[in-house]
This record gives structure tokens, sequence and C-alpha cells, in this order.
């Protein structure tokens, strides 16, 4: 049993394969952990970084954010389907909630 943790910000065919590979020979898990700001950066001004770059939210354009929070709906639809073609489990954790939900998902998300 392989358990894999990531944000899979990096997912790409070559991950693809190498999981598609995993899953041949052993039952895969994978954790997706995110951040509210990995699904859409927010709106307002305000500044964030990454500690050694910065990004000035407000000189951001709208169709810039449409295309962010597209671009990790899309990488989060791929892994699903990925794991669903490939008999993999598949927990999508969002770092306001607590790790207990993975034990428990429907206890600790109906307690939010």
């Amino acid at each position: 049993m392989v358990f894999v943790i990531s944000d899979f910000a990096d997912l790409n065919t070559a991950c693809e394969r190498e999981m598609k590979y995993l899953a041949g020979r052993t039952h895969i898990i994978n954790i997706q952990i995110s951040d509210p700001l990995d699904s859409a950066l927010p709106a307002t001004a305000g500044r964030i970084s990454n500690g050694r770059d910065t990004l000035q939210l407000n000189r951001l354009g709208k169709q810039v954010l449409e295309d962010y929070a597209s671009a990790f709906e899309y990488r989060s639809q791929q892994l699903k389907k990925l794991s669903v073609q490939h008999n993999m489990v598949l927990h999508q954790i969002s770092t306001p909630e607590s790790p207990a939900c993975l034990f428990s998902p429907r206890a600790a998300r109906s307690q939010r």
C-alpha cells in the first residue's frame, strides 16, 4: 500500500505514468492537500509571497484570476479521473480542515 500525499500541483503526464505503474502493482491512496489560495486568489488588493518573490494581487486582471482558478479545477478533475480509472483511493483535504476528516469523513465534515 502506498500513500501519496501531495498538492499535486505538478501533476503531468510523466507523473500520471508513474502513478499508473504503481497502481498496477499496489494499492494507492492519494491525499490531495490544498490551501484556499490554491483554488482561487482573492480579487481584492493584497500581497502574497513564497518567501522569495512577492505578487501584488491588485495588479492581476479578472482573466488571470479566472485562469488560475480554472487551472486548479482542471488539475483536481484530472486527479479524480486518474484515481477512478486506476482504482486508486482519493481523499481531498483543505488546510482549514482537520486531518481527522480523513479517518471519519462524514463525522468530521458534518461538524463544519
